[in-house]
């Protein structure tokens, strides 16, 4: 609902931050409070709901993102990359509790990754011009939109074809032969 109303550069952020604060508020509602039971299942009804947003729109940017003809190898990049960076947060939680940090105050601190996300997102071009740039279109400053992909793929035709075609000394060379 919120995507489509934002562009998924905002909605993400926007995701990111939301579900920074329900993670800080419940850890520490249910943490430092004598809460249980019901309120437990509220949190986790929530945690929820922003994950499923964060997940969507996770893909969503990132296939918006992506250049025309480099989808396989870009794919193959995200995933390992989120690989790589996937054990980073459960690391950090793992040690803080094991020195003897409360658990409230360790997915408080590991919460706080997404303000570091939300930072570099934020970081990115207008959303305008990311999705303009997979479509390898160049934006002028009047407004005005170029496109560039099919000029550069029948330039990439020619430039195959001519490496493909035998030189006029190679065929001179066999006709002597």
């Amino acid at each position: 609902m919120v995507t489509s109303r934002l562009n998924p550069n905002t909605s993400w952020s926007i995701c990111m931050g939301v579900l920074l604060l329900v993670l800080v508020a419940g850890a520490l509602i249910l943490g430092i409070g004598d809460l249980g039971g019901l309120a437990t299942y509220i949190w986790g009804v929530c945690v929820g709901l922003c994950l499923g947003w964060f997940y969507c729109t996770e893909n969503l940017y990132f296939s918006m993102c992506l250049p025309k003809g480099q989808e396989a190898e870009l794919s193959g990049f995200f995933v390992y990359a989120t690989q790589i960076l996937g054990w980073l947060p459960p690391l950090l939680f793992t040690v803080l509790v094991e020195s003897g940090i409360d658990q409230t105050w360790g997915v408080v601190i590991t919460s706080f990754g997404f303000l570091a996300a939300i930072c570099l997102l934020r970081c990115s071009n207008p959303w305008d011009e990311v999705v303009a740039e997979a479509n390898h279109e160049v934006v002028k400053d009047e407004g005005i939109s170029v496109s560039q992909h099919s000029s550069d793929d029948n330039d990439k035709q020619k430039t195959v074809s001519a490496a493909m075609e035998p030189s006029d000394s190679a065929v001179e060379a066999e006709e002597s032969a």
